[in-house]
């Protein structure tokens, strides 16, 4: 997991924490901290050629 940059790592007792407050408000799905949240709207709602582009940078990377 080199090729993810520490500031996306989130500690445990932070996704817990907000993974039991969706499931006390009955959602299923849960998206902790404020950076996936914005990479899931992107990933969602982006041009789908970009998002292509950026998964496949991405894959690269992580090959290296």
């Amino acid at each position: 997991m080199g090729a993810v940059p520490n500031w996306l790592w989130l500690s445990a007792d932070e996704v817990v924490a907000d993974a039991w407050k969706a499931a006390k408000a009955g959602k299923a799905i849960s998206v902790p901290g404020g950076i996936y949240k914005v990479i899931s709207f992107i990933t969602r709602f982006g041009p789908r050629p970009l998002i292509r582009k950026m998964g496949m940078n991405v894959r690269v990377r992580q090959r290296r």
